[in-house]
């Protein structure tokens, strides 16, 4: 049970002991300082990462929406062994523990990121366009990569519960998801932007959820999330079109007037599950589920999905997780199997050692 965290235990405790707590508990209250500024630390390097990365994802932006086709040396597939080297960065200890500022193979990296796309007639000239891949002229060859976000999406666990049919229709026109970093003169935050082509549902170009992270933290707070401490979030309000709105459900009913006696047609609305009701504005307290598991999609999102996008549309990123899945299985089960094993040999021998006695006793 322990023992209990109130007042009284403290007071009664030795006074040298007391003391000594005290003492404890002032270090503890610099650690959290250091755990502040650790956060402030993190969010600062995710948003200078996020300046490097941003290159190749536009370029990734325009071979989804077909504003840029890749040459045929970007299409070609090396092996693992020759698309990177795993020992590259492993051996280099100064490359890990330099940050970007005083390690010049940083800006290698950053120049390599602002180079120049190379415009589609460039590209398609190269290679004899279309024709140089022998593709049917009579087959309509698709543009881009039709339902890329959609396809993501729904291989995401934690996400793909949300996706109701009715939602599909308008994830197939999402063109880009991004996470964006506040600035440094700005409280700690991050923001996913998810940008839709011009529709029918709603007049809204871009949906946004906001999630603003503690850049503080109370000495007594014993497991903070590092890196992810999210504090409260802010939806943002979906302009829909008239008749179009998925997370509600219509319904039209006849009613009779009670003085009149006239009929008359009531349209009542009620809500239904839909993944756009992501977005809505949340009531925090995190001590709520919901709040929760919302938070933990956000940092799934941010943290996994959007730098790894590729890998959830063609299914790796989830033979990962399955394979971990296996491994923790596998585990548990040797583990069982071992106290399992362990037990009968335990009670085995207790049981030789019983006969044993017993034999002594006889003689």
């Amino acid at each position: 049970m322990g023992y209990s965290l109130d007042e009284d235990f403290i007071e009664n405790l030795p006074l040298a002991v007391k003391y000594r707590v005290y003492a404890l508990k002032k270090l503890q209250a610099k650690s959290a300082g250091l755990e502040a500024k650790y956060l402030r630390e993190f969010h600062s390097i995710e948003r200078k990462f996020a300046g490097i990365y941003g290159p190749l994802l536009e370029k990734r932006r325009q071979i989804i929406n077909a504003l840029y086709e890749p040459t045929k040396e970007e299409c070609e597939v090396k092996s693992a062994a020759e698309d990177y080297d795993y020992n590259e960065i492993g051996d280099d200890s100064n490359a890990q523990m330099q940050g970007p500022e005083e390690n010049p193979e940083y800006e290698d990296l950053e120049e390599y990121c602002e180079e120049d796309f190379e415009d589609v007639e460039d590209v398609f000239g190269e290679y004899g366009g279309i024709e140089g891949h022998n593709v049917d002229e009579e087959k309509e060859e698709p543009t881009g990569i039709p339902h890329f976000w959609l396809t993501v999406l729904k291989n995401v666990e934690e996400v793909s519960p949300l996706i109701q049919k009715y939602d599909e229709p308008i994830l197939k026109l999402l063109r880009d998801v991004k996470v964006k970093f506040s600035k440094p003169d700005e409280p700690l935050a991050f923001t996913l932007e998810f940008h839709f082509e011009p529709n029918d549902y709603f007049t809204n170009e871009m949906l946004t959820k906001t999630y603003t992270l503690k850049s503080k933290l109370h000495y007594s707070d014993p497991h903070p999330f590092r890196g992810s401490a999210v504090e409260h979030c802010i939806g943002c309000k979906i302009d829909w079109k008239e008749g179009k709105n998925v997370t509600v459900q219509t319904v039209q009913k006849k009613q009779r007037h009670r003085f009149w006696g006239l009929m008359r047609t009531v349209t009542q609305e009620f809500p239904r599950e839909s993944f756009f009701n992501f977005f809505s504005a949340l009531r925090w307290g995190l001590d709520a589920d919901e709040d929760e598991e919302d938070v933990f999609i956000a940092h799934t999102l941010r943290t996994f999905v959007i730098p790894r996008a590729v890998l959830y549309f063609t299914g790796e990123a989830l033979e990962t997780e399955q394979e971990g899945l296996v491994r923790q299985c596998n585990d548990l089960v040797y583990d069982k199997v071992t106290y399992e094993n362990g037990a009968a040999a335990f009670e085995g021998a207790k049981g030789q050692c019983l006969d044993s006695q017993a034999e002594d006793i006889d003689r």
